[in-house]
C-alpha cells in the first residue's frame, strides 16, 4: 500500500529521526526548516522478491572486529534508499545512508531545487557535528541527486544531539537501541536486505564446482535466516544445502540461557535425522556454532540419493530435480530472495 509523503524533509532526514527517536509516526514527517513541499510515495512494505541487492555498503575499519552489519532498502520509481546499521549486542554504533533521486520522475514544482536547499539547511542544522561523528554529501548528476549521510554513535556527543533533537530516545547508559531503530525503519517501509558481520563485510560468494553453476536464496524471519544453496548443471540439479540459522544475539540477558538450549535441541534433532536417513546414501546432517548463532546444515547430493528409497522414508519429501522449476517455487513462496 502506497501512501503520499510530505517532503519537506529529506527522506534521510526523517528515517533518522524516526529510527533514533523510537517513534511510532507515520511516513508523513515535516521538519521546521524546510520550506517547499514535494509529493511523492513511499515504498511498498511488501514481502521481499527474489531480486538481488543492488548496494552493499562497505564494512568499516573502524568498527569493533566484532560489530554486526544489517542493510536496509527502500524505494520507489522515483527514490531508492538504502541505509547500512552497524551495531553490537542491541547498541546502534553507527548508520550510513545514501538515497538517490531521479529528479525528473518526482512530482512537484522544481524537485531539485527543493532537494538542494533542504539538503543545505540540514547541513546547516548538523554543521557543528560535522567532523565529530557525523558526515553528510551531496551531489549531481544525470538527473541523479544523491545525499550521502553517517552518524558514528561512538564519536557523536549525544547529549548535545539530544539538545538538537529533543525526542531522542537514549537509554539510560546513553546508547540507541539498534532493534528499536531498525523497527522504526520496518515500519517506514524499509526491507532488510543483508544482515553479516563487519569483519566480513558481505555475503561471500558460494563456489560452484567446475562445469556446475550455484544459486543461493535467502529468507530471513527475525531472528531465523534459512539459506538454500542450490548447484546445478543446466536445469539439472546436481546437490542442494539447506542451512537454517538461529541466531540468539539480541536476547539481551537470556541469550547465554537460549544458546544453550538451541545446542542442546539442535544435537538431539540431528542424531535424530542422521538416524531416520542412515540408509540412504548422499544425505548429511550436522549443524555448527558460530558465537550466538546456530546453524543445522542439511546436503542432498543428487548424484547419489536413492530417491525411491528416500521417498519410503519420508513421503512427504519433495525434492525438485530441476532447477527452473525450484527457483520458481521460491518466486511464488516471495519470502526468498536470491542473493547469488
Amino acid at each position: 500500500m502506497k501512501k503520499a509523503v510530505k517532503v519537506t524533509a529529506l527522506l534521510f532526514t526523517s528515517a533518522f529521526l524516526l529510527g533514533a527517536c523510537g517513534q511510532d509516526k507515520k511516513e508523513e514527517t515535516t521538519v521546521a526548516t524546510t520550506q517547499a513541499t514535494t509529493t511523492t510515495t513511499t515504498p511498498t512494505t511488501a514481502t521481499p522478491t527474489t531480486t538481488t541487492p543492488t548496494t552493499v555498503a562497505k564494512a568499516k575499519s573502524d568498527m569493533p572486529a566484532d560489530a554486526k552489519k544489517t542493510v536496509l532498502e527502500a524505494s520507489d520509481e522515483a527514490v531508492k534508499a538504502v541505509m547500512t546499521l552497524y551495531y553490537k549486542d542491541d547498541v546502534l554504533l553507527k548508520q550510513e545512508s545514501v538515497t538517490t533521486y531521479i529528479v525528473s520522475k518526482m512530482e512537484g514544482e522544481n524537485p531539485l531545487e527543493t532537494l538542494k536547499k533542504s539538503s543545505a539547511k540540514t547541513e546547516e542544522k548538523f554543521k557543528e557535528f560535522i567532523g565529530k561523528g557525523f558526515e553528510i554529501k551531496t551531489d549531481y548528476k544525470d538527473d541523479v541527486f544523491t545525499i550521502s549521510y553517517s552518524f558514528d554513535y561512538t564519536k557523536l556527543d549525544l547529549q548535545k544531539l539530544k539538545d538538537f533533537i529533543p525526542d531522542l530516545n537514549l537509554r539510560d547508559d546513553n546508547t540507541i537501541s539498534y532493534s528499536n531503530y531498525k523497527d522504526s525503519l520496518v515500519q517506514q517501509g524499509y526491507k532488510e536486505k543483508q544482515t553479516t558481520a563487519t569483519k566480513e563485510n558481505a555475503v561471500q560468494p558460494v563456489q560452484a564446482p567446475e562445469g556446475q553453476e550455484v544459486a543461493v536464496f535467502r529468507a530471513t524471519l527475525g531472528p531465523e535466516v534459512t539459506e538454500y544453496i542450490v548447484y546445478h548443471k543446466g536445469d539439472t540439479i546436481t546437490k542442494v544445502v539447506l542451512k537454517l540459522h538461529r541466531n540468539f544475539e539480541k536476547f539481551g540477558k537470556a541469550k547465554d540461557m537460549l544458546l544453550k538450549q538451541e545446542k542442546l535441541f539442535a544435537e538431539e534433532d540431528v542424531k535424530e535425522r542422521k538416524e531416520k536417513y542412515r540408509s540412504v546414501d548422499g544425505v548429511s546432517i550436522s549443524y555448527e556454532v558460530n558465537g550466538y548463532t546456530v546453524t543445522t546444515i542439511e546436503e542432498f547430493d543428487y548424484t547419489k540419493i536413492d530417491f525411491a528409497k528416500l521417498k519410503e522414508i519420508d513421503p512427504k519429501s519433495q525434492l525438485f530435480t530441476s532447477f527452473s522449476e525450484m527457483k520458481s517455487d521460491f518466486e511464488n513462496q516471495a519470502i526468498f530472495e536470491q542473493v547469488q
